[in-house]
């Protein structure tokens, strides 16, 4: 259970570190198939693995910074 005051900054540090891991592994990418051409396929295969973290996790804020009256 986290405070409060707690609450924004785990969220920020969750965040910087889904954009930290996205972009390394956007240069794993390239770096291993900089030879090669990348096809579309990959990039939106790519994508869609990383559109649904973040909306995953887009989801855990919006539900964990909602007051309940339960």
């Amino acid at each position: 259970m986290f405070f409060a005051f707690q609450t924004p900054l785990v969220l920020f540090c969750l965040m910087a570190s889904l954009v930290l891991h996205y972009v390394k592994d956007k240069y794993n990418l390239y770096y291993h198939y900089h030879t090669e051409v990348i096809q579309n396929k990959v990039q939106f295969n790519f994508l869609r693995i990383y559109v649904n973290i973040f909306a995953i996790f887009m989801y855990i804020t919006f539900v964990s910074t909602q007051k309940s009256d339960l």
